[in-house]
C-alpha cells in the first residue's frame, strides 16, 4: 500500500504557496484568508502539529487554535509551547520552585470576559485539551550566558525568538510555517498575519531550515534550549482547561467556522461491528479465518482444514497430490486457527527456493504477516504483508509467524539460536520427504537400521520438541519406498507401537492389501487388525469420534460390534464393509490426509462441484531438430563437459568437488536444453570466474556480493561459491577459458532464430483468431530464457498482447502505448483472467498458486528434470473452474535430446505398459534428476531407464493399493461428516458482513457508496481514516479475484487481516464511544472465547454472531449484572453447540493422549528386543552356537517362522513383562515364577527378529559383517532392553 493509500489526503495532493500574506489583494480585489486557505487545509492532512506560539494569554491561544477543527476530525496529535508573560521575578520565583505563582499567573488569562471571536478559539483549544489532542507547555526566556529570566521577546543576548509551525502528514512529509503569526498580548488581529511556507520535497534549503526547526522544537519540548526553560502545565490549569472544554457542545473556528463533527454509528451499528471484529472469537469462531478467507476451498481442502484445525495440536502429513492445494490446505487451516487465538507463533520451513512462494501465498491467499527469514553478514526479515518492508534481525526465530528455509536449519551453527526461541505452536515442514534415510532402497527395509539425513535428524530432535503441533506437506508419499513414508509417519507422534515398529506397519498392510484382494487371513493378521482398532479409543479419541461420524454406522457398525465384543471374525462377505474402517484406521491414516485427482472427478460427477473440471490431453512433442550450427553448439559442449570431468577425476578430487562438477554439469545441459542465450549468459559468467580465479593461482575468488544461498529458486544463477574451481591448476584453468571461449565463439556465430523458437512462433500463430492469439501459457525455468523470448516475440509481433510474471518482475502490453508496461503480480493475473492478455511468460518459482483457467493450452518451452514440477506448472491451467473442456500440453524438446527420450518415447510407453487411458499425469513417472543426470551423462541407457520405470511404477501400483483409501470410499466418508456439521455454526459468514457493509448508513453518511455496475458488489470507500478516498472493497471473492473491468481503483477484500477492512471497522468503532447497553462477556476455555451481553427494549440477551444483531433495538442502560453467570452458563453451553468434542479436548488431556503414544511406543520396541533376545537364547538351547555368524541364524529362524500363527519362547524373564502397561500386544504372564514359556503372536515374533536384524546392521559400524555373531546380537540386545528399563 502506498503512503497515499495509508492515510487518506497528504501534503502533496496540493499547491501550497511560497507565502501567505493577509494584506494581499488578489485580481477579484478580496483578499487573501489564512484561515481557509492555509491552516484547515494544511491540518486537514497532518497527524502531527508542532507550534511555538507567542503567550499563554487567551487571544495567543486563540490565534493558535486556528484550524483544529480539521485537525482533530483526523485524530491528529499536537504540541503546543506558549510563553509566560511574568515580570522577571515572578519567574526567578517559578523556577526557582514556586508553581504556585505559575499557577495563578495562567489561571488568570483564562478569566475574563473578551471577543466573541477569542472565546471560540480558546473554547476550540480546551475542547482539544479534554479530547486528548492537544498538550502544552510554558516557556520561560532565559538570558543565554547568565540563565537570568528575561522578557519573552527580549534579544538582549542576541537570540532572536521566532514563531513557528511545524506540520507532518501520515507519508512522514513535512511543511514549516514562520512568520508574524497573527497574535499579540492583547489582541487576536485576523487580518495581520504573514506567514513564509518550507516544504521538505521542495528543491533548495527548505529540507535543511524544516530539519533545524524540528531540533529547536524537541530542544525546547525536552527542556534542552540554552535560551528557554520550559514547563510542563499545572495540573489545576489542565483541569481548567477540561473543563472549559466539557462545556463546549459544537466547537467553532475564530471566525465562528463550525468543527466539521464526522457521522457516528448508531448503536446497532456499532454492535455489529463490534459483533464483526470479536467473530473469530465466538463460539463457533473457530472456522472463522477458513470461511472468510480470501481463496474458497475445494471440498477435499475445506476437509483437510477443518481436520488440522479441530484436531489442533496433532501432527499431520499433508500429501495431497501435486496441484490439489497443500498450501491452501495449511493456509485455511493457520489463518483460522490465528484468528480464533488457538495458536500465536508458527514456522513454516520449505526449501530454500520456495520460501518466497510460501511468502507470497500466505500475505496473498490468506493475509498472513509472515516474516522470512534471510542469513547473511547481517541476519534480516523480509515482510510482504501489509507493506512490503525489510528489517535487520537479531534472531533468524523471532518472528511469531516466521518462514525459514531447511537449509538453514540444518545448519549446526543455527541450533543454539533454535534452541534459545520461544516454543512453537505449530512448525510446517514443506517437501517433507526430502528429510529421509539415506539409504531406504535395501533388500528389506524393516531389517535396515536407519542412518538419517541432516533435516530428518533436526526434525525429530529440535522442530518436533519445539512444537506442540507439527505438519509435514509432501505429494509424493506413493512415490517414495514405504519406510520413507514411516519414517514422516513416525514423526507425527500419535501412532502408537507402530511409531517404533515397522514390522506392525508392512504387517498392517499386508493383511489390508489381502482383505483387498478378497484373501483368506490368518488368525495372527486378525488379531492385529483388532488390536489396531481397539488401541485408537486410547491413543486417538478425537480420531475415534471421527470414525464414529463417518465410518462406523449401519452394517460397519453391527460387524465391528460382532468382532471387538463377541470375538467373531468378519465374513468374507463382509470384507468390503471392513475394508472402510480398515483403511480409514490404517496407520498412515491416522496422520495421513491425502486426496487424488480421482476424488474431484467424483465431486464433480456427484454434483458436488460445480466448477468444471477440463479433460488432460498431452499433444505429441513436435519434430524438432538441431540446424547444424546448433549441433555444433551441442557437440562441442558435450566435449567441454567430458573433458572437464576426466580432468577433475584425474587430479584426484574429493567427494565433495566430484559432487559440486555433477551439480554444475547437470545445470549447464539444463541451461542449454532451454536456451542458447541462457547457455551463452551461463558459459559467459562461468569465464569471468575462471578468469578471475587464475588471478588467486587455483583459488576461487571471494564474490563481489554476498552469496545468499536461501535466494536460490529457479529465477537464479548457479551457486557462485563453486567448488569445482578450486585447487586447479594454471594449466587446467587455462584449458577451461579456452574451452568455454569456443563454445562462446559458435554461440555468436549463431545467426537468426533458434530452432525451438521458430516451433513456438508456428504454434502461437496457429492460434491466431482473427488479432487475437487464443489464451496461451508459456513457461521456462530460467529468466534469461524468459527475456530472450520477449525480445523475440515482441521483434517478430510487435503487437502481441504480453504478459510477464517472473520472480524479478512483471509486465503487460499496454495497447495504448504500444510497449511492455511494468506493473505488480495482482495486476498482470487479472488481466490475463479478463482477457486482456494473450499470452503470459512464466517462471517456474513465480508461478507456484497462480491460477489461469481461462487459457486451454500451456506449452513448456524447456522442460525441468523433475517431473513434480512439470505437474505444477499444468496445474496453473488445469485447475477446478477451468473455463474449457479441454486443456492441451505442449512439450517443446530438441529430437533426441534426455527431455524428448523421457517426456515423449518413456511416458508414452509406459501409458502403453499400464493400459491407462488418457493423459498420464507427470507426477506418475517415476523418475528423478538423479535419473535425468544418469541418462545425459551416458551413465545408464535408454532401455535401463524404462526398465527402472517400470519396476518403480509398478511398486507406486502396490503401494497404492495398500496404503491409499480409495476415493470413493472417502467420498462417502466425507459425505457423511458434512451431512452432520451445523450449516449455521459459524459467527460470521463473507456474505453477511458484506450484507451489512453494503447498507450500512455510517459509511454512506461518510460518504461511501455503492459502484454503479457491480450489481451492488463493490463499495467505494471515502471519510476512512488511514484510508485513500476511492479505494475499493467488495464482498465478492470472484470479482477480487478478477477485478472489475474499466474501473481504475484498488480493490480489497471485505475480510479479517485486510488492512482497509480492519481501517473501517477501527473507524466505526472508533467513531463513537461503547453504548453503555453493551458488555464484553469472557470465557475461559481451551481458547479465548469472548460474546455481547446487549441491554435491548425486549430484554438483556446475549450475541455470539452477527446474525444475532439483526432487529436489535437498543436500551441506554447497562445490562444486569445480576443476570451474568446465566449468561456466562449460556455462552459455554453456545461453545458446546458448535465447536463441540473440540472445546472438550483441551491440552491436558492432549498431553495425557501423546504421553500414552509415546509409553506404548516405547514398551512396543522394548519388547521387540526383549523378546528377540529371549527367542535367541532359546536357539542356543536347542543347539545354535553362540559364535555363529547371526546371518547364519536369522536365515532358518525365518523359515519356521513362515509355518507358524504362534511361537513358544522358553525361559522368558516374566517379572519386566508383569510391570508392562499400554502394550499392543497382550501377553499371557504367568503370575508365578521368575521364569516361564511364553506364548508370542508370530507377527510379534517377526517384528523381533527383524529388530534384532537391525541392532546387527548397526554393529557394522564398529565390526566387520563377518564378524557379526549370535553373541555379540544378544550382547546389544540385552544392553538396549536393560538400559531402556532404567
Amino acid at each position: 500500500m502506498t503512503p497515499k493509500d495509508a492515510a487518506g489526503q497528504n501534503f502533496r495532493d496540493r499547491s501550497w504557496a511560497y507565502a501567505y500574506k493577509t494584506s494581499t489583494f488578489r485580481e477579484d480585489g478580496s483578499l487573501v484568508d489564512i484561515l481557509h486557505e492555509f491552516y484547515i487545509p494544511i491540518l486537514e492532512r497532518s497527524e502531527a502539529y508542532d507550534r511555538v506560539a507567542g503567550y499563554f494569554t487567551s487571544s495567543s491561544l486563540a490565534a493558535a487554535s486556528q484550524g483544529y477543527s480539521a485537525f482533530t476530525t483526523r485524530g491528529g496529535r499536537m504540541r503546543l509551547i506558549a510563553g509566560a508573560d511574568m515580570d522577571p521575578a515572578d519567574v526567578a520565583a517559578v523556577l526557582a520552585g514556586e508553581e504556585a505563582r505559575l499557577e495563578k499567573h495562567l489561571a488568570s488569562q483564562l478569566e475574563g470576559t473578551w471577543p466573541e471571536n477569542v472565546t471560540r478559539g480558546v473554547e476550540l483549544l480546551a475542547w482539544m485539551v479534554k479530547e486528548g489532542f492537544l498538550e502544552v507547555r510554558v516557556a520561560f526566556r532565559l538570558h543565554g550566558s547568565t540563565r537570568e529570566p528575561l522578557p519573552f521577546e527580549s534579544q538582549e543576548d542576541g537570540y532572536v525568538h521566532e514563531k513557528w509551525a511545524l506540520f507532518r502528514d501520515s507519508a512522514g512529509r513535512r511543511i514549516l510555517a514562520s512568520g508574524s503569526l497573527n497574535e499579540s498580548k492583547t489582541a487576536l488581529v485576523l487580518n495581520a498575519e504573514n506567514l513564509t511556507v518550507d516544504c521538505d520535497w521542495w528543491e533548495g534549503p527548505s529540507a535543511d531550515r524544516i530539519s533545524d526547526h524540528q531540533r529547536d522544537f524537541e530542544a525546547l519540548w525536552e527542556n534542552r534550549h540554552p535560551h528557554f526553560r520550559v514547563l510542563t502545565l499545572p495540573e489545576a490549569v489542565h483541569r481548567k482547561l477540561v473543563k472549559m472544554g466539557r462545556r463546549v457542545r459544537v466547537p467553532h473556528e475564530v471566525d465562528g467556522t463550525p468543527r466539521k463533527v464526522p457521522p457516528k454509528p448508531t448503536p446497532e451499528e456499532w454492535l455489529a461491528f463490534k459483533a464483526i471484529r470479536m467473530a473469530p472469537r465466538m463460539p463457533g469462531g473457530l472456522w472463522v479465518g477458513m470461511q472468510t478467507a480470501p481463496v474458497s476451498p475445494w471440498p477435499h481442502q475445506e476437509v483437510v482444514a477443518r481436520r488440522l484445525i479441530e484436531n489442533w495440536p496433532s501432527g499431520f502429513m499433508l500429501c495431497d497430490e501435486v496441484g490439489l492445494g497443500k498450501t491452501i490446505e495449511a493456509g485455511l487451516a493457520l489463518r483460522s486457527l490465528i484468528l480464533s487465538g488457538v495458536v500465536k507463533r508458527v514456522l513454516v520451513a520449505p526449501p530454500a527456493g520456495l520460501t518466497r512462494q510460501w511468502h507470497r501465498e500466505m500475505a496473498s491467499k490468506f493475509y498472513l504477516p509472515f516474516r522470512r527469514g534471510v542469513a547473511g553478514p547481517v541476519k534480516k526479515h523480509e515482510v510482504l504483508f501489509p507493506d512490503p518492508n525489510t528489517f535487520p534481525a537479531d534472531s533468524l526465530f523471532e518472528p511469531d509467524l516466521c518462514i525459514l528455509s531447511t537449509g538453514l536449519l540444518v545448519r549446526e551453527e543455527r541450533y543454539p539460536e533454535l534452541s534459545k526461541a520461544e516454543p512453537y505452536d505449530v512448525v510446517l515442514v514443506d517437501e517433507a520427504h526430502y528429510a529421509r534415510r539415506r539409504d531406504p532402497n535395501t533388500e528389506d527395509s524393516c531389517r535396515s537400521n536407519p542412518s538419517y539425513g541432516r533435516l530428518y535428524g533436526v526434525i525429530q530432535d529440535r522442530l518436533g520438541r519445539k512444537t506442540e503441533a507439527l505438519w509435514m506437506a509432501t505429494a509424493t508419499p506413493v512415490q517414495m519406498d514405504w519406510i520413507e513414508a514411516y519414517d514422516l509417519f513416525r514423526l507425527c507422534g500419535r501412532v502408537g507401537a507402530f511409531g517404533e515398529s515397522p514390522s506392525l506397519v508392512r504387517a498392517y498392510y499386508e493383511a489390508l492389501g489381502k482383505l483387498g484382494r478378497d484373501e483368506s487371513l490368518k488368525q495372527s493378521e486378525w488379531e492385529l487388525l483388532k488390536r489396531a482398532i481397539e488401541r485408537i479409543k486410547e491413543e486417538d479419541p478425537l480420531l475415534w469420534n471421527y470414525l464414529q461420524d463417518g465410518v462406523i454406522q449401519g452394517r460397519v457398525r453391527s460387524i465391528l460390534d460382532d468382532w471387538l465384543q463377541e470375538n467373531r471374525i468378519p465374513r468374507r462377505a463382509d470384507y468390503a464393509y471392513m475394508l472402510r474402517l480398515l483403511f480409514a484406521a490404517a496407520p498412515l491414516s491416522r496422520v495421513m490426509l491425502r486426496h487424488t485427482r480421482k476424488l474431484l472427478e467424483l465431486y464433480k460427477a456427484k454434483g458436488r462441484l460445480k466448477e468444471n473440471l477440463a479433460d488432460r490431453k498431452i499433444l505429441p512433442i513436435p519434430r524438432i531438430v538441431f540446424t547444424p550450427e546448433e549441433q555444433a553448439v551441442y557437440d562441442e559442449l558435450q566435449e567441454y563437459c567430458t573433458e572437464l570431468t576426466r580432468k577433475i577425476d584425474a587430479s584426484g578430487a574429493a567427494n565433495e568437488r566430484r559432487t559440486s562438477l555433477g551439480f554444475y554439469l547437470s545445470f549447464l545441459r539444463q541451461r542449454c536444453s532451454s536456451s542458447f542465450h541462457a547457455l551463452r549468459e551461463s558459459l559467459r559468467r562461468r569465464r569471468q570466474k575462471v578468469e578471475r580465479t587464475l588471478l588467486f593461482l587455483g583459488v576461487p575468488p571471494e564474490e563481489t556480493d554476498y552469496f545468499d544461498p536461501e535466494a536460490q529458486d529457479q529465477d537464479t544463477e548457479d551457486n557462485p561459491l563453486d567448488k569445482v574451481l578450486e585447487n586447479r591448476s594454471p594449466e587446467d584453468l587455462q584449458w577451461e577459458k579456452g574451452a568455454i571461449t569456443g563454445i562462446l565463439e559458435r554461440l555468436e556465430g549463431l545467426k537468426g532464430i533458434s530452432s525451438k523458437t521458430m516451433e513456438l512462433l508456428k504454434q502461437l500463430d496457429g492460434r491466431r483468431n482473427g488479432g487475437r492469439i487464443g489464451q496461451t501459457v508459456l513457461f521456462t525455468r530460467y529468466l534469461d530464457t524468459l527475456n530472450d523470448l520477449v525480445k523475440i516475440l515482441q521483434r517478430q509481433a510487435p503487437g502481441m498482447r504480453l504478459g510477464i510474471y517472473s520472480g524479478q518482475y512483471c509486465a503487460v502490453f499496454d495497447e495504448s502505448r504500444g510497449r511492455l508496461v511494468n506493473t505488480d503480480r495482482e495486476d498482470v493475473k487479472q488481466r490475463f483472467l479478463r482477457g486482456e492478455a494473450d499470452v503470459l511468460l512464466c517462471t517456474d518459482a513465480a508461478a507456484e498458486g497462480l491460477n489461469l483457467q481461462t487459457a486451454d493450452l500451456l506449452i513448456n518451452y524447456d522442460l525441468p528434470w523433475n517431473p513434480m514440477k512439470v505437474e505444477q506448472r499444468v496445474g496453473r491451467i488445469d485447475r477446478i473452474g477451468q473455463k474449457h473442456r479441454e486443456i492441451f500440453v505442449l512439450d517443446l524438446c530438441m529430437l533426441d535430446s534426455v527431455e524428448e527420450v523421457i517426456y515423449g518415447r518413456l511416458l508414452h510407453r509406459l501409458q502403453v505398459a499400464q493400459e491407462m487411458t488418457g493423459s498420464i499425469p507427470f507426477s506418475l513417472l517415476p523418475l528423478f534428476e538423479d535419473d535425468f543426470d544418469a541418462y545425459a551423462a551416458g551413465k545408464i541407457s535408454e532401455d535401463r531407464l524404462e526398465g527402472l520405470a517400470k519396476e518403480r511404477m509398478e511398486r507406486q501400483k502396490r503401494q497404492i493399493e495398500a496404503m491409499e483409501t480409495p476415493s470413493e470410499e472417502l467420498y462417502d466418508f466425507y459425505e457423511r461428516l458434512s451431512r452432520q456439521r451445523r450449516p449455521d455454526a459459524s459467527p460470521v459468514t463473507l456474505e453477511n458482513i458484506w450484507s451489512f457493509l453494503s447498507n450500512c448508513r455510517f459509511l454512506r453518511d461518510l460518504g461511501c457508496d455503492i459502484v454503479s455496475g457491480t450489481e451492488g458488489k463493490v463499495l467505494r470507500l471515502a471519510g476512512i481514516p488511514g484510508v485513500s478516498n476511492g479505494i475499493c472493497l467488495t464482498g465478492d471473492r470472484g470479482i477480487f479475484e478478477k477485478g472489475v473491468p474499466g474501473m481504475d481503483c484498488v480493490l480489497h477484500l471485505a475480510t479479517y487481516l485486510d488492512p482497509v477492512f480492519e481501517s473501517v471497522v477501527d473507524a466505526a468503532l472508533n467513531a463513537a464511544e461503547p453504548p453503555a447497553s453493551i458488555e464484553i462477556l469472557a470465557l475461559e476455555a481451551y481458547r479465548p472465547v469472548e460474546a455481547l451481553v446487549v441491554r435491548t427494549e425486549e430484554g438483556e440477551r446475549l450475541v455470539t454472531g452477527l446474525s444475532d444483531v439483526h432487529g436489535v433495538r437498543l436500551e441506554e442502560e447497562k445490562p444486569d449484572e445480576r443476570k451474568r453467570p446465566a449468561f456466562e452458563r449460556e455462552l459455554e453451553a453456545r461453545l458446546t453447540e458448535t465447536e463441540g468434542e473440540v472445546a472438550a479436548f483441551d491440552r491436558s488431556l492432549h498431553r495425557r493422549i501423546m504421553r500414552i503414544n509415546e509409553i506404548t511406543a516405547r514398551t512396543q520396541r522394548w519388547l521387540e528386543w526383549f523378546i528377540a533376545y529371549f527367542y535367541l537364547e532359546s536357539r542356543v538351547m536347542v543347539g545354535v552356537q553362540e559364535d555363529d555368524l547371526f546371518s547364519g541364524v536369522v536365515q532358518p529362524i525365518d523359515q519356521l517362522l513362515q509355518e507358524r500363527n504362534d511361537i513358544h519362547v522358553i525361559g522368558i524373564e516374566t517379572e519386566p513383562l508383569k510391570q508392562l502397561s499400554e502394550v499392543f500386544f497382550e501377553l499371557d504372564v504367568p503370575s508365578l515364577g521368575q521364569k516361564a514359556t511364553v506364548r508370542v503372536p508370530i507377527i510379534l515374533c517377526k517384528a523381533a527378529i527383524d529388530s534384532a536384524c537391525r541392532e546387527a546392521e548397526a554393529l557394522l559400524k564398529t565390526h566387520k559383517k563377518n564378524e557379526i555373531t549370535l553373541r555379540l546380537v544378544k550382547e546389544r540386545l540385552r544392553r538396549r532392553f536393560s538400559t531402556e528399563r532404567e
